[in-house]
């Protein structure tokens, strides 16, 4: 497609987690970063956004994890604009390593163009779309739970956190990539209450896999907002269990972010069905 824009790079070492696979939240800065990149590379950088007074900010976050990225693979991050509507666009980002082209992350996200000074909504200009070419085509991302039920009893979980100035952006909000950064501390939270934490999985040799999420961006979080973070087990089925977090206004209860994650528990040689006293933990059966 003459509309996409490749970027190539190499994993950095702090870009790493606990287990030294690139964190989920840093493959969000990357789309970032090769979306603004992109729109610069059709003369839209980042001064012509501040000097028209409007900007982008994001609306919901589809994404698809692949292959884990590891230090120091030399990554290809190729990105299009799938459509434009009114005041939205959709952007498609596919990941890859270059080494194997093995893929590691397939995502979209659905952008809003909002004056800067307003902060409401405005009009994408016509010269965007000669400009950025829109393929038009949108392909379902969503992993789905086949055999999946949702529990009687399920496991829930809430914790609360302020908002540190350190995780604010330039516009002066909870940046994207941080949420995905605090509902994975939440799960992992939620599990480890319910006596399911990383020594019991170690114990028993499986490890709880992303291999999707949808998260939608009602409201921004700004500095020192008094959040609370409520995670639930919305389904379970074989291998998969899908995980639901708000993170809402801890006083007024107005929801700030949804997310919906899929994870699938691995064993050595790949997908295992869910050992028995993790269902229990999540259906809130005993065992």
């Amino acid at each position: 497609m003459s509309n996409v824009y490749a970027w190539r790079f190499r994993v950095r070492t702090y870009e790493l987690g606990a287990r030294s696979q690139v964190k989920l939240n840093v493959y969000q800065n990357y789309m970032e970063e090769a979306a603004v990149q992109a729109s610069g590379s059709h003369g839209y950088d980042w001064a012509w956004y501040h000097a028209n007074g409007c900007f982008w900010v994001a609306r919901a976050i589809t994404l698809r994890y692949g292959a884990p990225a590891l230090y120091p693979d030399e990554l290809e991050m190729q990105t299009w604009v799938s459509d434009f509507r009114r005041v939205s666009s959709n952007r498609e980002f596919v990941l890859r390593r270059v080494k194997d082209e093995a893929l590691v992350l397939r995502a979209r996200t659905n952008w809003v163009y909002l004056d800067m000074h307003t902060m409401r909504p405005q009009r994408i200009p016509e010269a965007f779309r000669a400009a950025f070419d829109p393929t038009g085509a949108v392909e379902p991302l969503e992993v789905e739970i086949e055999d999946g039920q949702t529990p009687d009893a399920p496991l829930t979980y809430a914790e609360t956190r302020a908002v540190a100035r350190y995780e604010l952006d330039s516009a002066g909000h909870v940046n994207n990539a941080v949420y995905t950064g605090w509902i994975e501390q939440t799960i992992e939270d939620g599990l480890r209450a319910a006596g399911w934490g990383v020594d019991q999985r170690d114990a028993e040799g499986v490890r709880l896999v992303p291999l999707g999420r949808k998260i939608e961006y009602l409201r921004s979080a700004q500095d020192a907002d008094a959040l609370r973070l409520t995670m639930r087990v919305a389904q379970v089925g074989a291998s998969r269990v899908r995980f639901r977090t708000e993170i809402s206004d801890a006083a007024r209860g107005d929801v700030f972010t949804v997310d919906e994650t899929v994870k699938e528990c691995v064993g050595q040689d790949g997908p295992v069905a869910l050992p028995a006293a993790l269902c229990g933990v999540l259906t809130g059966q005993s065992v």
